[in-house]
């Protein structure tokens, strides 16, 4: 497979600590579409000392406002950091996303980039719902990219609900603390637009690197969700049934036979109570060897790729 190495100085991608996102409307119709991640490779060799702690850690632990990280922080939050305004070494996936939402082109390659900016979610979210707003005055030059970015995610979700996939509408929840660290009060993140515009992206990037190391018979690790078990199934129905509701599919349902059912809870009451049911109906998502699709997702032939140093 070529290899190609691309300088991203020009670009303006919108990025996290660990991963960046950028797209470009192409003239003939469609998108380009750029999802790097921080290089960590070139820094942690195999076989190294490096490479045997961060084997034997296995991944960074998160707590409440503090991480124990997998590598040391020199290259945790220095070297592997995409942080804004520095070079940094990065793997790429280039895609082309269609008018449909579909990926038809494809390639990876290892890059530099330089960040134009590092955002947080909400401030995404209010250029996106109001680009004549005051945090849009305020960084004028990420009005048009972040656009941009957001007509990709319309067309990838609106594949995704095509394919049927199961969208969960949850809430997730962040600790306060007060004093000598006591928890002061517990409460709700909801996910917006910009949590969804980066899922969508990692998502699109994720489905491309499975492809390719399953195209090249290499050894990898899959993202795969297998398909609801049948007595797990029946008492879903039971629950169903005692609130006016049913699940298409038979003893089989497919992810769209549960999104179908998930559109019907909008503006219910008991839509969180029946979301977490229908979640727990399902089978837990794991990593494995083989690459046996992802029934939530929707994905008969390929899955999240987990990297060995993520």
């Amino acid at each position: 497979t070529e290899i190609y190495t691309l300088s991203l100085h020009d670009a303006l991608p919108i990025c996290d600590f660990d991963d960046a996102v950028y797209a470009e409307k192409l003239r003939l119709g469609g998108w380009k579409l750029w999802v790097a991640i921080a290089d960590v490779s070139a820094y942690v060799i195999p076989g190294t000392a490096l490479d045997a702690e961060a084997t034997n850690r296995a991944t960074s632990v998160y707590f409440p406002e503090n991480v124990i990280p997998m590598l040391p922080e020199a290259l945790s939050n220095g070297l592997c950091s995409l942080n804004p305004q520095v070079d940094r070494l990065c793997m790429v996936c280039e895609m082309k996303v269609d008018r449909d939402g579909e990926v038809s082109k494809s390639k990876f390659y290892p890059a530099v980039m330089n960040s134009r900016a590092r955002l947080i979610y909400d401030d995404v979210a209010e250029i996106l719902e109001n680009p004549l707003g005051t945090e849009a005055q305020r960084r004028p030059e990420l009005v048009k990219p972040l656009q941009t970015l957001k007509a990709v995610f319309d067309v990838l979700f609106a594949a995704r609900e095509k394919r049927g996939a199961i969208d969960f509408e949850g809430t997730e929840t962040k600790i306060v603390f007060g004093a000598e660290r006591k928890i002061e009060k517990i409460v709700p993140v909801k996910r917006n637009v910009a949590h969804r515009l980066i899922e969508e992206c990692m998502i699109a990037a994720n489905v491309e690197s499975a492809k390719l190391v399953e195209k090249h018979a290499m050894p990898a690790l899959y993202r795969v969700h297998a398909e609801p078990d049948g007595d797990k199934v029946a008492l879903l129905r039971e629950f169903l049934a005692g609130r006016g509701l049913s699940l298409a599919g038979g003893s089989t349902p497919k992810a769209g036979d549960y999104a179908a059912t998930l559109v019907k809870l909008k503006g219910r009451e008991d839509a969180g109570l029946v979301q977490s049911v229908m979640l727990r109906s399902l089978m837990q998502a794991r990593y494995h060897p083989q690459n046996t699709g992802h029934f939530g997702r929707s994905e008969e032939h390929t899955s999240e790729l987990q990297s060995h140093h993520d």
